[in-house]
């Protein structure tokens, strides 16, 4: 993740918005970023949503609202 990026989406975040840090595509982690570990080790459970027009869940999204992350995930690996 691009310490630039993150700055930049804090500074134009609308006030009294809740920001969401987007970690991207988790198909090419070689594991797990810190925010995601922390967030299982705190039992929350993230929402994972189908976007996939049509329905072959192909693209889903998981979102922490808890933890203010995202990330997407391609299930066709």
């Amino acid at each position: 993740m691009n310490k630039e990026r993150i700055i930049e989406q804090i500074k134009n975040a609308p006030e009294g918005m809740n920001l969401c840090l987007d970690l991207g595509w988790a198909n090419g982690w070689a594991e797990d970023p810190q925010i995601v570990k922390q967030c299982k080790e705190l039992g929350h459970t993230p929402r994972t949503y189908n976007l996939d027009p049509t329905m072959h869940g192909l693209d889903h999204e998981v979102i922490c609202a808890k933890c203010g992350y995202m990330y997407h995930y391609d299930s066709s690996d």
